[in-house]
């Protein structure tokens, strides 16, 4: 038996930070990298990230591209397609970075492309025929990432390509984003199981039904639909399956070997396996248990993309069978803006990066999408980028694929494996149709805001919501009924902030890139209702100046600063003022300590300096209740 390789947004592994060696600043300059086939073009750039972001993902879809459409014609070549190592002189989509030419220049190995297929002209797709769904407009930042919306732009969605997936858990077909999609189920037994009509292989409709609770195979597909949405889909489940281990995939892959010609299959996704320790790595190579290392030979040859993911176990020169077969297609797993995931497994054997944690289609159970995360979120997105690959080019083989994906990719540094590529969508499709590339975008462009804190100092989620610009009224996180839930995550520098609860402060001078989420939440019935929204802020903390603090006191062990002494600071008439009480931003257990039945006070307990907050607001009127802006204010209290 195997264990599947899945995580879901609400059952992580491990957190998201500090997943690679690459660095995020506040204040540095990024560089873009633009790739054509056969060589490297850098590109110096300056990128500011925004105090706003969008809040509708079809936004950024207004402007169709015409230009592309006119440079490109429908041609055949049996030979080496190198494109433009230039700027590109027609601009396929958007980008949020600006970008300038490049200044150097280093040359790489050409990927010779030898297939003799026609390139289907390009279609420049409307904005109206893209399906801006709840979990579309959801996962922006992750197209933003791989190039996804300027890929569909120019037509490409993956229209004419199949990918088949074998999952143990089965799949939703009538959820809305695969009732259309899905063209055929199949059912494969295992020794003790067989197939819901008695046989060991069965087609048609019902042999892929999910089981309780199994939402893995519908996420999986929901995925693939996600960034290639015109891509058909053949879905096939493994009997003999728990929700945590998939039966014996040995039918399911012969299957795969019998049809791939008759259904036109491109790609056979597959998010799961089982973990390989470098010791055993070391000892056997790449474990092959139940002898599938042939089956994996014999569906490469027929020209199907067998993609793997690489598994969760966070190991930094392994991945799991079969995605260490030599004819596997292996994947690892990164977060929004590039950076290899702590949980992912990698190894020099690893074949692409790609992001995972997408929304997608679940199960009715879990409501309509849920974010599916880990490498079992990784792998079907290389499924959805060879649909759209050999919708470009019918006839590309395995090996022309892998080598296209992995040349125009961007480069990706772990602790111990450097240079794994990560898909970039756009520089694919590219490459492929012979059109000039356009520049790459910074990585770390795809950040929404960014904050300066006082070290120490917590906000609240009301705070950030209006430092980020969500759409929604963020007076609604001091509502009396809950209308929201915090999924905050901490994605890098989590040794300089730290989140409690829905308090997010920053722990140590430093940056902190921290993606902040909020999902609408049913007080009654104690359940979330839809997505929400996110933004990925760039945290950065500094030391509280001397002008900002408003009063300093020199006392002894044992003093005692209340609420009542406070406000005598304020100018304010104290019956006018409510207050939040006090906070320790430094000095905290060692010097100060909150005081008092409902810690509304700060004693002293040793010498030193602490530096203690509290908010004040005038009461604008009692009846009802209403107050003024709140300010904050900060005190220093030097201990003898």
């Amino acid at each position: 038996m195997k264990k599947l390789i899945v995580i879901f947004c609400f059952v992580l592994l491990t957190s998201a930070c500090g997943g690679a060696s690459k660095s995020v600043e506040m204040t540095t300059t990024p560089t873009a990298t633009t790739t054509a086939v056969g060589t490297t073009t850098t590109a110096a750039t300056t990128t500011t990230a925004a105090t706003t972001t969008t809040t509708a993902a079809a936004t950024t879809t207004t402007a169709a591209t015409t230009t592309a459409a006119t440079t490109t014609t429908t041609t055949t070549t049996t030979t080496t397609t190198t494109a433009d190592t230039t700027a590109a002189d027609t601009t396929a989509a958007d980008t949020t970075a600006d970008t300038t030419t490049a200044d150097t220049t280093t040359t790489r190995t050409a990927v010779t492309i030898t297939s003799t297929t026609t390139v289907k002209p390009v279609r420049v797709l409307p904005p109206s025929e893209v399906d801006w769904t709840e979990a579309r407009i959801f996962n922006e930042s992750f197209f933003y990432l791989v190039r996804a919306i300027e890929t569909w732009r120019l037509g490409y969605t993956g229209a004419g390509s199949v990918v088949a997936i074998i999952d143990g858990t089965g799949f939703d077909v009538n959820h809305p984003d695969l009732v259309d999609r899905v063209i055929l189920e199949v059912c494969t037994s295992a020794v003790w199981e067989k197939c819901p009509n008695g046989e060991d292989v069965a087609e048609g409709p019902g042999m892929a039904l999910y089981l309780p609770d199994g939402m893995h195979g519908t996420g999986v597909a929901g995925v693939v639909h996600q960034v290639a949405p015109d891509a058909d889909l053949i879905v096939i489940t493994v009997m003999g399956s728990t929700v945590e281990s998939p039966g014996t995939a040995t039918r399911a892959y012969q299957w795969v070997i019998d049809n791939a010609e008759k259904y036109g299959i491109d790609a056979l996704v597959m998010s799961y396996g089982s973990s390989v320790s470098p010791r055993s790595n070391r000892r056997a190579g790449c474990p092959d248990p139940d002898g599938e290392r042939g089956l994996f030979k014999a569906i490469r040859e027929l020209g199907v993309v067998p993609v793997v993911a690489s598994g969760n176990e966070g190991l930094l020169t392994s991945i799991g069978s079969p995605a260490c077969f030599e004819t596997a297609v292996s994947v690892g797993w990164v977060n929004e803006i590039g950076m290899i995931h702590d949980g992912s497994n990698v190894s020099e054997k690893l074949t692409l990066l790609a992001p995972a944690e997408l929304a997608a289609a679940t199960i009715l159970d879990f409501g309509l999408y849920s974010a599916f995360g880990g490498t079992s979120g990784a792998a079907p997105v290389i499924g959805g980028l060879v649909a759209i690959a050999r919708q470009v080019r019918p006839e590309l083989t395995v090996d022309e694929f892998v080598a296209v994906a992995r040349e125009t990719g961007y480069s990706i540094d772990d602790f111990e494996v450097k240079g794994l590529p990560l898909v970039d969508f756009l520089a694919l499709v590219e490459t492929l149709a012979g059109f000039s590339l356009t520049p790459k975008p910074s990585l770390d462009a795809n950040v929404d805001a960014t904050m300066l804190l006082i070290l120490g100092n917590p906000i609240r989620g009301r705070e950030v919501c209006e430092a980020a610009g969500f759409s929604f009224d963020c007076s609604e996180l001091d509502a009396p009924v809950q209308k929201w839930i915090a999924r905050h995550k901490v994605i890098s520098g989590g040794q300089f902030c730290s989140i409690d609860g829905i308090k997010f402060k920053i722990v140590e001078i430093g940056t902190c890139l921290v993606k902040f989420s909020w999902e609408p939440w049913d007080a009654q019935n104690k359940n979330t209702t839809g997505l929400g929204e996110k933004r990925l802020l760039l945290v950065t903390g500094r030391e509280l100046t001397l002008s900002e603090v408003d009063a300093v006191f020199s006392e002894k062990i044992g003093y005692i600063l209340t609420v009542g002494m406070i406000r005598s600071y304020s100018g304010i008439e104290p019956s006018k003022l409510t207050n939040r009480g006090f906070s320790i931003l430094q000095g905290e257990g060692d010097v100060c300590v909150l005081h008092g039945e409902y810690k509304m006070d700060v004693r002293t307990v040793g010498a030193g300096i602490c530096i203690v907050k509290t908010s004040f607001a005038e009461v604008i009127t009692f009846d009802p209740y209403k107050t003024g802006p709140w300010t904050d204010h900060f005190f220093r209290i030097d201990v003898e």
